[in-house]
């Protein structure tokens, strides 16, 4: 929001859109992110999807903190803190950080858009838990942030998030091209043209 002058007075960051596996989901017009496609598909079990979401509940410097019974994220960057309310909007919730591990608590879709944060805490379908191996954090030379987690069946993942170019030269580098490649260019290239987007890519080692 500015004022007359064109002087920004509010700065408000929310997740409106996304591009799963190539499939665009969201919209301009609504206040909130949703779309019943995407629904569907969280409550189908459909993989991307999900990692999707758990890529946004865990690659970030978010801090949750429970304030009178409500669980608050505390962050320095606009941009991560929408994209973590983002992922809890859509049952993925960030709940607990510690030095050594992370825990993604997922509740039903229902739950998350009609309950209060602090009835989400425990009306919860079931608890993730991600050990954090390694951290790093964005910079302008990366133009991405990264962490690496080992997740309940010990398999260990590097999720990251960032610029579009920085993802790409990921992909090619570990031979996953054609695949990032078809994601990037359609629909995703063109919500890219029209607005700044981030990307969030996740992978086995």
């Amino acid at each position: 929001m500015t004022d007359k002058t064109g002087t920004l007075t509010r700065n408000v960051m929310k997740f409106k859109r996304c591009s799963i596996g190539g499939t665009d989901y969201g919209d301009d017009e609504t206040e909130e992110f949703e779309d019943s496609a995407i629904e569907s598909a969280i409550e189908d079990d459909y993989d991307d999807v999900a990692e999707f979401f758990t890529i946004m509940a865990t690659c970030h410097t978010v801090v949750p903190e429970l304030t009178d019974g409500s669980l608050q994220y505390q962050s320095s960057s606009p941009d991560e803190a929408a994209l973590v309310r983002g992922a809890s909007s859509q049952g993925f919730v960030f709940a607990a950080r510690k030095p050594k591990e992370i825990v993604v608590r997922t509740v039903s879709q229902r739950q998350a858009r009609y309950r209060k944060q602090s009835d989400v805490l425990f009306q919860r379908k079931g608890e993730k838990f991600f050990q954090l191996l390694n951290m790093l954090e964005f910079s302008s030379d990366r133009k991405r942030m990264s962490v690496i987690v080992r997740d309940e069946n010990g398999t260990i993942k590097i999720y990251c998030k960032g610029a579009v170019s920085s993802s790409a030269s990921l992909l090619k580098l570990f031979n996953l091209a054609p695949l990032g490649q078809c994601h990037i260019r359609t629909p995703l290239a063109q919500l890219q043209r029209q607005e700044g987007v981030r990307h969030a890519q996740g992978a086995p080692i």
